[in-house]
């Protein structure tokens, strides 16, 4: 008599997954939490970024309380974005590949995209948590008006974290040691924060740098939030709940590109053993 061996079906594979990818995301999470000099620095900086971005505020804002409450979230989200998603996940990634943690964890049923996605948990979680903290802010020193579409803030925040997550684990595949990152990281850190359109608004670009600067995942990740929080375009148009998702089309077709391009990015060049 001979037996047949059987394959996993499809849903005890994504279980499986899903499994493996909670486990190493505890783990990233827990080593975090550990860290209290980070963590404190992870979750006051969203507080802290609204008071500061807040003190700044042009004459005349305080009457727009729609305006403020939508510069202060955007500005909030860019750089969580930026520090917490880009730079923060390829100086993981060079970590994890120099101390050999990435070899060790696919040398078993472990899949690479699993490794990845359970790094970028810990980074979420901080990046959730400095919207959450600094929203509680803006409340107290702004209030916080309803917001036009509150999907677009949620896919905006979703797509733009991945974006930049991608782009962060790219960059990590050129960077040598964790101290190198502050060099690879410093031009695409430069292009990102300026075209955001949080620095320098979308208003005050020329018409063909405003283009450029659309294209960019950060600028498209602000886009989304800002038609979401006030139905307000980059060009200064302004939409209604289902307006918004129609202009929303744009910045979330840019997100997808990014997304794209960063994860081919990744498959094809990103090195798991430390880099001599």
């Amino acid at each position: 008599m001979t037996t047949t061996a059987t394959s996993p079906a499809p849903a005890q594979e994504r279980g499986s997954a899903l499994r493996r990818i909670t486990a190493l995301a505890r783990l990233e999470l827990t080593m975090l939490i550990r860290n209290k000099t980070a963590l404190f620095n992870a979750l006051t900086l969203g507080p802290l970024m609204v008071v500061v971005i807040n003190s700044f505020q042009m004459p005349g804002m305080d009457s727009d309380r729609t305006g403020v409450v939508t510069t202060l979230v955007a500005s909030l989200v860019v750089f969580a974005l930026v520090f917490a998603g880009y730079y923060n996940l390829c100086t993981t990634a060079v970590a994890r590949r120099e101390e050999l943690m990435l070899k060790r964890l696919t040398i078993g049923e472990v899949q690479r995209w699993e490794v990845l996605v359970a790094m970028a948990a810990p980074a979420l979680f901080v990046i959730l948590a400095q919207v959450l903290l600094g929203g509680v802010a803006i409340s107290v020193l702004v209030g916080a008006p309803a917001m036009v579409n509150p999907l677009l803030v949620v896919l905006g925040l979703l797509l733009g974290f991945t974006a930049l997550a991608a782009l962060g684990y790219a960059t990590a595949t050129i960077t040598r040691t964790v101290e190198a990152a502050q060099i690879t990281t410093l031009l695409p850190l430069a292009v990102l924060i300026f075209f955001s359109g949080s620095t320098f608004p979308f208003a005050l670009m020329p018409d063909g740098l405003r283009t450029a600067a659309e294209l960019t995942p950060l600028a498209a990740a602000n886009q989304l939030m800002t038609l979401g929080l006030s139905g307000t375009a980059a060009d200064g148009s302004t939409y209604d709940f289902v307006q918004a998702f129609v202009a929303g089309l744009q910045p979330t077709i840019v997100l997808l590109a990014w997304i794209a391009i960063g994860g081919y990015l990744v498959q094809r060049m990103m090195p798991w053993e430390p880099r001599r």
